[in-house]
């Protein structure tokens, strides 16, 4: 009785701490109605009717799969690890509190003025127009609170001599001006970089090659001469590198997610413009991103990509174990006995029914370790592996059915 009352109690508290998948939520913070819908698979897909609504749904359900893992990450840099998994976490701490990262995180925070929020307000930040409407004009922060001339908008404002026409200001030079001068928050000092003009077809693809740019001030009041004779050696050692640019052949390496004991996502990490695969069990597939991958035969399988593009072919294979979701009676007329199970390693298997005709051992992610031949309904088997749970997968002439041993 109690034993039942305390599983009942165990129970009903464990699914109060899973997220809820099913039914109606109701959350302040959203404008309209979201959908969340879970495939067969647990991966979730959104809809939304407005951006700032998938976002937020994106959040709760980032939170129901992942609470953990962000507070984990939050004690982490906070230094406060200890405090869920005790003493062995102290040194760590200890750390991250010398290095001060929240600290700093606060600091940063404190200094930032208000971001973009939405596509309208990055939309107007491109333009030059503040959250609250505001143009930006010439000096200070940009801003008309902060110290710049409301008589001069500004599309861009370019530090020291770096604009001797009045480019950013309608061809009309101003005075010089930098964010040290204005004494701007160091940690509020933002940019924006331009690209183009070109146009973009449906279906086309634009590459964007970026380079950080450092150079050395020791004054900390001008950088800019620096920045641009770095700036004019990067460029020449980018143009150098694309020049007579050698063809290069693929390399193929594989990415794989396992998402049931039979069910695998393979894909290909590196590009190419074509793509084979063969999963090992008959089926062959083609594309970076094959769809998912089932198997039937219990056992490991050999996976083999190859990748082609105008310079070459490259293979690549590796091993996809496919174990047991739980225990396959070989048939009807047919019972498998092993004991003693658990076991030291001497096990013996007897069979109703059909005779034996092989024994495989696999471990737990389904590759096999150990084979041997048997006749007859009885065989003995000695196991001299690593403690832990296996899987002995025995064969007759009707087929072959798993069962789940323990090495002590």
């Amino acid at each position: 009785m109690i034993a039942t009352v305390l599983k009942k109690l165990i129970t009903t508290y464990s699914k109060r701490r899973l997220p809820q998948t099913e039914g109606e939520m109701h959350l302040q913070g959203l404008t309209a109605e979201v959908r969340i819908i879970r495939d067969e698979h647990g991966v979730p897909h959104v809809y939304a009717q407005n951006l700032p609504d998938l976002v937020f749904a994106q959040g709760v359900i980032h939170a129901q799969d992942r609470l953990f893992q962000m507070e984990l990450n939050r004690r982490l840099a906070t230094g406060r690890l200890a405090e869920l998994v005790g003493e062995d976490a102290i040194d760590t701490d200890r750390a991250s509190r010398t290095f001060g990262f929240h600290r700093i995180a606060k600091k940063d925070g404190e200094l930032l003025d208000d971001d973009p929020q939405t596509a309208t307000d990055y939309y107007n930040y491109l333009r030059g127009i503040w959250l609250d409407g505001q143009p930006t004009c010439y000096g200070g922060n940009g801003h008309p609170a902060g110290g710049c001339d409301q008589g001069t908008l500004a599309d861009f404002m370019y530090p020291g001599s770096s604009d001797p026409t009045g480019i950013g200001t309608g061809g009309v030079p101003q005075v010089q001006w930098t964010e040290q001068t204005a004494s701007n928050p160091p940690n509020d000092r933002r940019f924006l970089m331009s690209a183009g003009p070109f146009t973009l077809e449906p279906g086309e693809i634009n590459d964007f090659h970026l380079a950080a740019i450092w150079a050395n001030d020791p004054s900390g009041q001008n950088i800019i001469d620096g920045l641009v004779q770095a700036d004019d050696l990067v460029q020449i050692a980018y143009d150098s590198a694309f020049q007579n640019l050698p063809c290069c052949p693929p390399v193929a390496v594989i990415n794989t997610e396992q998402i049931s004991p039979t069910e695998f996502f393979f894909s290909s990490i590196t590009e190419g413009d074509a793509y084979f695969w063969d999963f090992g069990d008959g089926t062959t597939a083609t594309g970076r991103f094959p769809p998912l991958h089932a198997y039937s035969d219990i056992g490991t399988h050999e996976v083999t990509l190859t990748i082609t593009n105008d310079c070459g072919t490259d293979t690549t294979d590796i091993e996809a174990g496919a174990v047991f979701s739980g225990l396959n009676e070989v048939g009807p007329e047919s019972t498998v006995r092993i004991f003693p199970n658990p076991t030291n390693g001497d096990l013996t298997v007897t069979i109703e029914g059909p005779e034996l005709k092989l024994l495989e051992v696999y471990n737990a992610v389904g590759s096999l370790i150990m084979e041997q031949a048997a006749l007859g309904k009885r065989e003995d088997l000695k196991l001299d592996i690593d403690p832990g749970g296996y899987f002995l997968v025995v064969h007759s002439r009707d087929g072959a059915t798993a069962k789940k041993i323990v090495i002590l």
